[in-house]
């Protein structure tokens, strides 16, 4: 029997966070090897890199059910990161800099939002069907 969109779409948000999990750990593992052997930025940026191509292949595939082998997702993809990390940032400024909020609990607010903002942007933007009602611009 075929499951119903509301039971096929909590699937998909299962699958999103346990990939988003296990990049993030994954983002620790490799940044922890190379802080070992440069700096902490580069070792930063390039642990991102790795992750985040990981995170976007397995995202494809297992979460949407797409080709990791498109160039448009791929550059969706990674503007939505963009997108992300500039609301976080902005987010982080207005809350913790302007209105004084004590910056770890409201960091940890933030990002489960962001983790929101980045499955509602890769459904119905990154990963979205080309010419449907369900895609945004």
């Amino acid at each position: 029997m075929p499951s119903s969109p509301r039971t096929a779409e909590l699937r998909r948000i299962a699958r999103f966070g346990v990939v988003g999990l296990a990049s993030s750990g994954l983002y620790l593992l490799i940044f922890a090897g190379l802080v070992m052997v440069m700096a902490p930025v580069p070792a930063s940026l390039l642990a991102y890199a790795l992750s985040a191509g990981l995170n976007f292949m397995v995202q494809s595939s297992f979460t949407f059910g797409q080709s990791p082998v498109n160039a448009g997702n791929a550059l969706r993809f990674m503007a939505m990161h963009l997108v992300c990390a500039a609301t976080n940032s902005a987010l982080v400024w207005l809350l913790t800099g302007r209105l004084g909020l004590p910056v770890l609990p409201t960091q940890a607010a933030i990002v489960v939002f962001i983790a929101a903002l980045s499955y509602v942007l890769s459904r119905f933007w990154v990963y979205a069907e080309r010419g449907t009602a369900t895609r945004l611009p």
